[in-house]
């Protein structure tokens, strides 16, 4: 059985979940009218479309153990949970924040700890790998890749699977 109509996923980031895994034929149950982007706080730099990337020039990865962590990415991490909560529309229960490495994970959840001016974030707001947050669903996704190098190296993530 192949699911034919999605009803989480604004349309336009549902085109291309239904262009490479459905071959076009997954539809949406949901208007783009009721997918807007939350009012105030965060700068979408497109109101119309429902995803920002945010350049981050000096934020390199760091090897923790046997993952990755890239400090100044949680760092903007964090100013984009403060930017999205600004106003009463969203709260900590409304986001995610997923990210491919458990270094990362580990290093947003400690700051979000240690941090007073983040203590709001300290129930509800979930972070957790892919694995982790998979089936879950929530108004905003914040997703940290991590890798950052002079290489280009983007490590398993290069694994199309």
């Amino acid at each position: 059985v192949l699911l034919d109509t999605q009803y989480r996923m604004h349309p336009l980031i549902a085109e291309f979940a239904s262009a490479a895994f459905y071959n076009g034929r997954l539809r949406n149950g949901v208007s783009h009218i009721h997918r807007k982007p939350p009012e105030g706080g965060f700068p979408w730099p497109q109101r119309q479309m429902p995803v920002a990337f945010l350049n981050l020039e000096k934020g390199e990865e760091k090897r923790e153990g046997s993952s990755y962590i890239n400090p100044q990415e949680a760092e903007k991490t964090l100013w984009a949970l403060l930017e999205l909560t600004k106003t009463e529309q969203l709260g900590p229960d409304d986001l995610g924040v997923v990210t491919p490495y458990k270094g990362q994970v580990n290093l947003v959840k400690r700051l979000i700890r240690e941090r007073p001016g983040l203590a709001k974030f300290r129930q509800g707001l979930e972070v957790e790998s892919v694995d982790g947050f998979q089936g879950q669903e929530k108004e905003v996704i914040i997703f940290c890749a991590v890798r950052n190098n002079r290489e280009g190296k983007v490590g398993f993530l290069a694994d199309w699977r």
